[in-house]
Protein backbone atom coordinates (compact mmCIF):
# COMPACT_ATOMS: atom_id res chain seq x y z
CA UNK A 1 0.00 0.00 0.00
CA UNK A 2 2.78 2.67 -0.95
CA UNK A 3 4.87 3.08 -3.36
CA UNK A 4 8.96 4.03 -4.00
CA UNK A 5 10.41 5.65 -6.38
CA UNK A 6 14.35 6.18 -7.04
CA UNK A 7 15.26 8.68 -9.79
CA UNK A 8 18.10 8.93 -11.65
CA UNK A 9 20.51 10.92 -9.22
CA UNK A 10 20.04 8.77 -6.24
CA UNK A 11 17.15 10.43 -4.59
CA UNK A 12 14.08 8.39 -2.90
CA UNK A 13 10.60 9.55 -2.86
CA UNK A 14 7.84 7.44 -1.23
CA UNK A 15 4.21 8.13 -0.73
CA UNK A 16 1.39 5.71 0.26
CA UNK A 17 0.30 4.39 3.59
CA UNK A 18 2.64 4.76 6.50
CA UNK A 19 0.90 3.14 9.41
CA UNK A 20 4.41 1.85 10.69
CA UNK A 21 7.13 4.42 9.45
CA UNK A 22 7.38 2.43 6.08
CA UNK A 23 7.63 5.56 3.82
CA UNK A 24 11.07 6.92 6.25
CA UNK A 25 9.95 10.20 6.45
CA UNK A 26 10.03 10.60 10.33
CA UNK A 27 6.14 10.29 10.89
CA UNK A 28 3.53 8.15 10.81
CA UNK A 29 1.25 9.92 8.27
CA UNK A 30 -0.06 8.28 5.37
CA UNK A 31 0.64 10.49 2.31
CA UNK A 32 -0.36 10.73 -1.21
CA UNK A 33 1.75 13.24 -2.43
CA UNK A 34 5.57 11.96 -3.48
CA UNK A 35 7.92 13.39 -0.83
CA UNK A 36 11.65 13.66 -0.62
CA UNK A 37 13.22 10.63 1.78
CA UNK A 38 16.53 12.33 3.90
CA UNK A 39 18.47 10.26 5.44
CA UNK A 40 20.89 12.33 6.70
CA UNK A 41 20.99 16.61 6.69
CA UNK A 42 24.67 16.92 6.71
CA UNK A 43 25.69 14.15 4.10
CA UNK A 44 24.58 13.65 0.46
CA UNK A 45 23.31 9.89 0.33
CA UNK A 46 23.07 8.77 -3.07
CA UNK A 47 21.36 5.25 -3.30
CA UNK A 48 21.64 2.77 -6.08
CA UNK A 49 19.10 -0.04 -4.93
CA UNK A 50 15.57 -0.65 -3.23
CA UNK A 51 13.83 -3.48 -2.36
CA UNK A 52 10.50 -3.29 -0.01
CA UNK A 53 8.24 -5.60 1.13
CA UNK A 54 4.40 -4.98 2.61
CA UNK A 55 5.55 -2.67 5.73
CA UNK A 56 9.72 -2.07 5.34
CA UNK A 57 11.82 -0.35 2.37
CA UNK A 58 15.60 -1.55 2.68
CA UNK A 59 18.08 0.61 0.42
CA UNK A 60 21.63 0.76 -0.18
CA UNK A 61 23.90 3.21 -1.82
CA UNK A 62 26.80 3.49 -3.85
CA UNK A 63 29.35 2.79 -0.89
CA UNK A 64 27.29 -0.25 0.30
CA UNK A 65 25.97 1.54 3.33
CA UNK A 66 22.26 -0.04 3.97
CA UNK A 67 19.63 1.88 5.27
CA UNK A 68 16.27 0.40 6.26
CA UNK A 69 12.69 2.33 7.53
CA UNK A 70 9.33 0.64 8.66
Amino acid sequence: YHSVLLDSEGFVYTWGRNHIGQLGIGSFSDTYLPIHVSFNHNLEIFIKMISCGANHCILKDRNGDVYGFG
